[in-house]
């Protein structure tokens, strides 16, 4: 009830949430034997019993309907009426704690949305006045409207877990879940081909004294590859650039198909991101469905400053992603810097950077042809966020056939989903093309086979099962 919008104020009552109107109150009174169910707050009902008396209110309103009377009242909490009102203890309600209030755009809407979820299933009212209680606190817990409000798994948590916290967004775990659970889309698998790599394609075009604009000419061709396979798969995406792959990133947005892009630095040591140190300024300019792909060349066993240096950097990166609402994936090399692969060191690091308060949507690791490594990465991301994208395989140069292999091996573990993988799908048809060996036709059909070589592998490990 807003009186202005009854022409019941002047000007300067647009926040005015009550004034007396017997023309209102009747017209309002012919509304409500029509209902089923009727929510309002008390200065509502006010209005629609014609008595500040609010359980007179609601008694005026009885007394010509057998809906479901729903009475809120604020910090309060509400009360449910099903049958006569006596007074408030003949209602239904639900219990309340004191919490934040950050915002309260929406809040009616949160909480009309909690009370129907239960009520359309014919839950009993004490349940539906809880949903709606908790939707509505969330609703005034964070910012914005309709996005504030939570997921089925979300409300379910609140149930079962609840939050210590006063200022609700301040609870990492349950922001957690939000994001988890109300992703713009869920992928059940991910094919990507990934020609983000840059320093690799710059020394490929000295060599053969070509120049950046050519780089950005193969990623075109690159690009074809990638999208002659999404004609014939679900699940295919992309890794490029916006330095040296620029035209084939902007032209990506034409197709269905998922896209990251790097922000670190090509071949640097240690980590550092491109564009300055600003992150959150330099994310919101890149479109809300682009995935922020960070590659860290993270050990265990690096020294203690430059691990320390590492995770304060990747902290940094998944906060800003966040604020942005840009999804992370997060991939671990630990064979660099003429140091070999540890794959029993990639766990210790997942499981460190949860630690920190970092959940990326993907993880990107190594190709390890072990199914117990597969199995302990999965149980690790389901303790911590089983809510997850999900982990893909990286190439690493690896041959196809042995590459197939560890797909194989992979995809026993529910949450691999897919793969991402660059240099052994462009490597041999790049060294050609810029040697001006073969032309473009040649080498998006050479790039193209190989992918589809590694999606057949993925897809015949699924049917292996």
């Amino acid at each position: 009830y807003r009186p202005n919008l009854w022409a019941l104020g002047g000007h300067a009552d647009g926040e005015s949430r009550f004034a007396e109107s017997q023309r209102v109150t009747a017209h309002i009174q012919t509304v409500l034997p029509h209902c089923d169910l009727i929510v309002g707050t008390e200065e509502e009902w006010h209005i629609a019993g014609g008595t500040t008396d609010t359980l007179a209110a609601l008694r005026a309103a009885r007394s010509i309907t057998d809906a479901t009377l729903v009475c809120k009242r604020g910090p309060l909490g509400c009360v449910v009426f099903e049958d006569a009102i006596d007074g408030w203890d003949s209602g239904v309600a639900s219990p309340v704690r004191e919490i934040e209030v950050f915002n309260v755009l929406g809040a009616g809407d949160g909480f009309m949305a909690g009370f129907l979820s239960g009520w359309l299933r014919d839950e009993p009212a004490a349940d539906c006045a809880l949903y709606a209680n908790i939707c509505g606190a969330l609703a005034v817990s964070r910012h914005g409207c309709a996005p504030s409000y939570p997921s089925q798994v979300e409300l379910r948590h609140m149930i079962e877990t609840g939050s210590e916290h006063f200022a609700l967004r301040k609870d990492n775990a349950l922001e957690q879940i939000h994001w988890a659970t109300t992703r713009r889309r869920k992928h059940d698998r991910l094919l990507a081909f990934a020609f983000d790599h840059r320093s690799q394609f710059v020394d490929m075009a000295q060599a053969n004294g070509k120049s950046e604009a050519d780089i950005d000419h193969f990623k075109m061709i690159a690009l074809g590859a990638a999208t002659r396979s999404s004609d014939r798969h679900q699940g295919v995406g992309l890794l490029v650039d916006d330095r040296l792959g620029r035209t084939a990133l902007h032209a990506a947005s034409d197709h269905d198909l998922w896209i990251g892009r790097p922000i670190e630095q090509s071949g640097v040591f240690p980590l550092a991101f491109e564009d300055g140190p600003d992150l959150g300024s330099r994310l919101a300019e890149w479109p809300a469905n682009h995935c922020v792909k960070v590659l860290a060349p993270v050990r265990t066993d690096d020294q203690p400053d430059v691990i320390a240096y590492h995770e304060a950097e990747i902290v940094r990166l998944a906060d800003a992603c966040r604020q942005t609402g840009h999804e992370l994936l997060f991939e671990i090399i630990t064979g660099n810097r003429d140091k070999s692969a540890a794959p029993s060191q990639v766990l210790a690091l997942m499981q460190r950077f949860y630690d920190l308060g970092v959940a990326p949507d993907w993880w990107k690791l190594e190709p390890v042809d072990d199914g117990g490594f597969w199995t302990g990465a999965g149980d690790i991301v389901r303790a911590n966020d089983p809510h997850v994208q999900g982990i893909i395989v990286l190439g690493k140069e690896m041959p196809d056939e042995q590459l197939g292999r560890v797909l194989g091996v992979a995809r026993a573990e529910p949450l691999v989903r897919g793969f991402a993988i660059g240099r052994t799908i462009f490597s041999e048809a790049a060294q050609q093309w810029f040697a001006d060996k073969i032309d473009d036709q040649t080498a998006q059909d050479m790039m193209w086979a190989v992918f589809e070589r590694l999606i057949a592998a993925w897809d015949n490990a699924a049917s292996d099962r």
